[in-house]
Parts: structure tokens; sequence; C-alpha cells
């Protein structure tokens, strides 16, 4: 717990510097509450600690999905959110625009075409902004008639946006900090001014992001620094008699790649060296090492939930450690803010989402003089790849051939310790005919079907477990009969029981249980099962002789084979010999 006289200092500290607002009073609060926790904010200080042990708290994390609140929105490729509104690019949709409720969202509009402008997704609270390739910008305002507010495209590429008031700011790395007025559609389409040359100059601007009012932060890689970042706190009065200007000029000790605004935490910076927050003075505080880039940092209450540009999902705090909440990249992962949690896109589904947790008692020990390496910084104590207990599994399917025109109905099983509700199943496909209705696969293939198709069938619970099933579903032009095994003349004593089982296979069939077997001039006496094609017979003395007779096969599409049988009836006379009615 921070001391009274440190809370004391903090507060006059806060008074004086009133315009840094919140992002001094949080930055502040960190680095008091990391020092009281005993971790050092100065990475090149050695962190001591005593051996000892204790009961502490474990936390397990789980991102629970409200299934409730699903929209289907296919082909999702990026996701931006500001405080009123959130946007969600579609690969075949285009731009989906929806305005935030206290509990889930309302459609405004859907733009499409919108995706051949850009992939990737910006916003604030007035804006959106479209990146697309050749340099191009799209200008989004939500609430006009027509969506589109102006475009642009750059002479250089760009890395990121962000706006302060009436300001746009462009970071290009080949030529530094741009800005654009936004005081009206046509002053977007023109030429960025360029500011700030002097302290710019031979530096690469990375990346730029804003609080949402007068300040903005600028992440600079310069050539003649190296393992040192530089970040620009600009200040941009809200009065049109002010010029922006350069609050602070702060080296990072480290390589920092993308800035995060965090509302309520503040700023962060990532990349190879790790997430570090960012204090007002420049001191940088660990919180967590992942392998790849960072996309997306959102907090949910005293917890963040982290994305990497691969789609991977962590979440967790400062003091319990990270945890992956979603490993499933083939799903996109995409992330953003709710009035009461987060929004998760996933496998072309939106959908509300919290943060569960849950704690348990462990014992706890520490060693003795860890010094701390900030490129590898701790990455047994915070980080964890467990995702849920209890079990889950997805059965086998099997795969089938079927003929045109047929449909393939075929039921999908799953095992879960849980209530089945908090399964859901997912097909992926680029069929659209295609579909899973409740628990089973269901498809009529057309003429343009014929051949192999793969298809996935993936089981999701709402607190993240994921389990996957392939299959595939061979497709032929027309309906092959059934094939007998070959067959030939036995022969058969009379008086004495015979059987023998006639065996069909369907090629193109779903299941060999549904062939119907049936028998044509069977003899007197003798029996067909029809369904598993056993012949069972006891010949009698007048039945000596070549018997000749038909076993038919039809599979459940109605084309039938037909297999022509011959028994020979044998008499046996006192002296062992045998012999048929003709004397053969």
């Amino acid at each position: 717990m921070v001391q009274k006289a440190q809370m004391d200092v903090i507060n006059r500290w806060i008074v004086k510097a009133p315009k840094a607002g919140l992002w001094i009073r949080s930055m502040v609060l960190i680095m008091v509450w990391g020092t009281a926790q005993g971790q050092s904010v100065d990475p090149e200080q050695p962190r001591v600690e005593n051996k000892s042990e204790r009961i502490g708290i474990s936390e397990t994390i789980r991102l629970v999905e409200d299934r409730g609140t699903t929209l289907e929105i296919p082909g999702i490729v990026d996701m931006a959110n500001s405080t009123f509104h959130l946007y969600v690019m579609s690969e075949s949709d285009g731009l989906v625009v929806f305005r935030k409720k206290e509990k889930g969202v309302d459609w405004l509009y859907s733009a499409t075409g919108m995706q051949k402008r850009g992939s990737t997704l910006f916003a604030d609270d007035r804006f959106g902004y479209v990146k697309g390739q050749r340099n191009q910008l799209t200008v989004l305002e939500p609430t006009s008639v027509l969506g589109v507010y102006s475009s642009t495209r750059f002479n250089a590429p760009f890395e990121s946006v962000a706006r302060t008031h009436q300001t746009l700011w462009i970071a290009f790395p080949s030529l530094g900090l741009g800005t654009l007025s936004l005081d009206s559609p046509e002053l977007v389409d023109s030429t960025p001014t360029f500011t700030f040359r002097e302290q710019t100059q031979e530096c690469s601007a990375r990346d730029v992001v804003s609080d949402g009012n007068a300040h903005l932060f600028a992440l600079l890689l310069c050539s003649d620094q190296d393992s040192v970042s530089t970040l620009l706190h600009i200040v941009d009065p809200p009065s049109e008699d002010q010029e922006p200007s350069i609050e602070r000029r702060i080296e990072l000790q480290g390589t920092y790649q993308t800035l995060h605004w965090v509302e309520s935490m503040g700023l962060f910076a990532s990349g190879p060296d790790g997430l570090v927050s960012v204090s007002e003075e420049g001191a940088t505080f660990f919180w967590v090492q992942v392998e790849d880039e960072l996309s997306d940092i959102h907090a949910v209450g005293n917890r963040l939930v982290i994305r990497t540009k691969a789609g991977l999902l962590w979440a967790g705090s400062l003091n319990e450690g990270f945890q992956q909440v979603r490993s499933d990249v083939g799903g996109g992962n995409y992330i953003a803010q709710s009035h009461s949690g987060l929004f998760l896109a996933q496998y072309n589904r939106l959908q509300a989402a919290t943060l569960e947790v849950e704690q348990q008692e462990r014992l706890i020990s520490r060693q003795t003089e860890q010094s701390y390496d900030p490129t590898n910084p701790r990455p047994s104590e915070g980080m964890s790849t467990d995702l849920s207990s209890g079990s889950f599994s997805l059965h086998a399917i099997p795969s089938v051939t079927v003929p045109l025109p047929q449909s393939v109905i075929l039921p999908i099983r799953f095992s879960t310790s849980t209530s089945t509700q908090a399964v859901q199943l997912t097909l992926l496909s680029n069929i659209e005919a295609a579909q899973i209705r409740g628990r089973s696969f269901l498809w009529t293939p057309s003429s343009n079907d014929v051949g192999e198709h793969t298809f996935t069938v993936l089981a999701t619970t709402t607190d993240g477990r994921v389990q996957t099933q392939e299959f595939t579903v061979n497709v032929r032009p027309f309906n092959a009969p059934p094939r007998f095994a070959p067959t030939r003349t036995m022969s058969v004593p009379i008086g004495e029981y015979f059987t023998t089982q006639f065996f069909a296979l369907d090629p193109d069939g779903l299941d060999a249980e549904l062939l119907d077997y049936r028998a044509q001039n069977l003899p007197a006496g003798a029996t067909l099962n029809r369904k598993t094609g056993v012949f069972e017979w006891t010949p009698s003395s007048e039945q000596v002789g070549l018997i000749r007779f038909q076993i038919v096969a039809r599979d459940q599409y109605g084309t039938a084979s037909v297999q022509d049988v011959e028994l020979n009836v044998l008499s046996i006379d006192s002296e062992g010999t045998s012999s048929s009615q003709d004397g053969g």
C-alpha cells in the first residue's frame, strides 16, 4: 500500500502540473505502487529479494463470450473503437459501423466496397480512419449520412494517425511528423505540413497516439541512437492563436515499435524489449514480455488484455502476471473496448466478452539477488498458457463420398464437463451452402461441387477452449452402384445346415449398413437377411443338383447391382460317395 507521505508528494506534484491530467496521475501511481511492491523502475538496477516462502493467491483468467450478443460478420480483418462507435472491416461486407450501447451495439450502416480502400482501422471520438494501399487514407464521419468525410493519398508511406482537436498527425517513417487540418473535407485532401523538423531530423516516425484531448505522443527511431527510442510529448493548445509545442523529449532505453494509450492507465510502449508503461518523466516500468509485436491493448478493471499482430490474446495484471486467453490465431481474435468489458471478433462472430478471474491459494517461493534483464524479463513469473480447467473434446467426424444430387448430413458430437450450451460450433469453409444446424453438418452439393472438399468444424467454449476436427466430402457426378465381392460355385450336402454372407460395398454411400439385400428365385427353405446379406439353408433330398438364384444389393439412393449365385447340392450315399441328381 502506498504510504501517506508518498501520496502527499504525489498530490502536490499533480497540483503543480494540472495540464498533464489523467496521464500524469496514473503514471505516478503506477510508479509508486510498483516501488512499494519492491520492483525497480530503473532497468539497470538489480532486483534483490530475500529467499522466502509464503502462501499467496494465484489467478486463473478466462475471457468469456456472451453468446446472447452474437452478430455474424463474414471475413473480419480488423476492428477499432471510440467512446461511442465500433468499426468492423469485413472482406466481403466492407465497413460495418455500430453505435455502442450500455450493453451491446446498434447497427448504423454498412459501406460495401470500403474494404477496397484498406484493411487497417484507427478511431477517435469524432472520426474513423482507414489505412489503405498506395498510401491512401480515408477519413470517416460515423454520424454523417454518407459516412466518408474525406480521402487523400500521400506521396510516401505512413504508419499511423492520431488527432488532437482539429489537427490530424501522421507518422511518416521517411519524412517525420506530418499534419493535416480536419476543419473541412477539402483541407484533408491536401499536402501535409511537416512540423518539428529540427527535432525529428534523421529520425523515423514509427507511431503516434493521442490522449483524446490536447496531448500527442510520437515515437521516433533515430539513426544516431542505438537501442534507444525517442518519445516526443507534444501539447496542442485548444486556442488557434497558440501553436503546438514539444512539452518534453524523452529517451527510452530499449527498442520500441508501437505506442498505446489506455484509458484510465495512461501511456504504454511495446516492442522487442516488451510492454512498458511510460511515466511523464520518461521512466519505463516493465509489464510483460510477448514474442510477437502487439497491436491492441485494452483495460478491463485493473487488468490488461493485449492482442498480438498474429492474433494471440493475453490477459493479466502487474501483480499476478499474464496468461494466454486465446491461442487459436486462425480466428482473428480482434478486440475493442465496450462499456463494461470488451468486444471480441473471432471466426466471423462479433460478441461481447468479459474477464472471469478464479483465485486460489498457492505457495510462493522467492530467490535472492535476481538481476533485471530487459531483454528477458521474468518470463516464468508472469505468463501462463493454461486457458481453462475441465474436460472438453470434439469427436472425430468421418470423411464420406456422395453422389449428386444427394445431401450430406453428418452428426457432430462432443464431450464436455460443463454445460453443452457453453459450446458453440462453427464451420470453417469457403462453401456458402454448407452449414451447421444444431449439432449436424448439412450440405447439398451442386453440379459445380464435383470433387473432394475439406471442411473444418470448430468447437469453442465460452471460456476460450478450442477443439477442431477436419473431414472431407468427395462429391461424385453420378451414383455408382454397389460392388459385390466375387463368389464361386459352392457344394452343399443335403440335410446339412449351410450359411454364407453375400457382401457388397457402396463406393459413394454415407453408411454401408444402409444397403438392402434381396433375392430372386431363392430356393425353397432358404432365407436371406436383408440388412446383413447372410444366407441360411438346409437343402432337402429333392433339391439335389445345381441351384441358381440371384442376390440384389440396393444402396440408399436406389441404385442396385445383381450377383449370380450357383450352389451344387450333393447326395452322400452309404459308401461315402457323392452324386448329384443328374449323375455328375
